[in-house]
């Protein structure tokens, strides 16, 4: 059984910086998890190899996607989010809501909005046995999710 997280398209996912500080102090996305990367104690200049190498090999140019991070588009996304899909049922923000998916707190931060889009236009995709639901959105409305998960620092 792999336990190990596939990080083929990982610089495409997570941002950079994001990725620096999980290598410095790793932990997992989802607490109910047993499963823990090994903390290293690997120096700055390691890590910044090792980040150097992800954004050069670790990418899919094809999760590119500008979204635009606006008050509507937010809001349109937050009325999405809390309405009509309610994804606060499986995801926590503020410690508030489900337990199923990762906790969404600062996921602004973490994430790219490129593969946050392509992640809710099809899940499964990606992650084939994900109980992640697709639920066949179009373009605005993964824009507008996405612009709200990303107002999300």
């Amino acid at each position: 059984r792999l336990v190990a997280t596939d990080l083929s398209e990982e610089a495409s996912r997570a941002q950079r910086e994001w990725i620096e500080g999980y290598f410095k102090v790793p932990y997992s996305i989802r607490p109910v998890l047993t499963e823990r990367m090994p903390n290293f104690s690997l120096s700055a200049a390691d890590i910044k190899t090792i980040v150097d190498y992800m954004e050069t090999v670790c990418v899919a140019d094809s999760l590119a996607r500008d979204i635009t991070v606006d008050s509507t588009n937010v809001a349109n996304g937050r009325l999405l989010y809390f309405g009509t899909y309610g994804c606060q049922s499986c995801h926590q923000m503020n410690l508030k809501g489900g337990f199923v998916g990762p906790a969404l707190d600062h996921v602004g931060s973490r994430l790219t909005a490129g593969w946050i889009y392509h992640w809710l236009k099809n899940p499964q995709k990606f992650k084939p046995d994900t109980v992640e639901p697709n639920n066949n959105l179009d373009d605005g409305q993964a824009e507008a999710l996405t612009a709200f998960l990303m107002s999300l620092k």
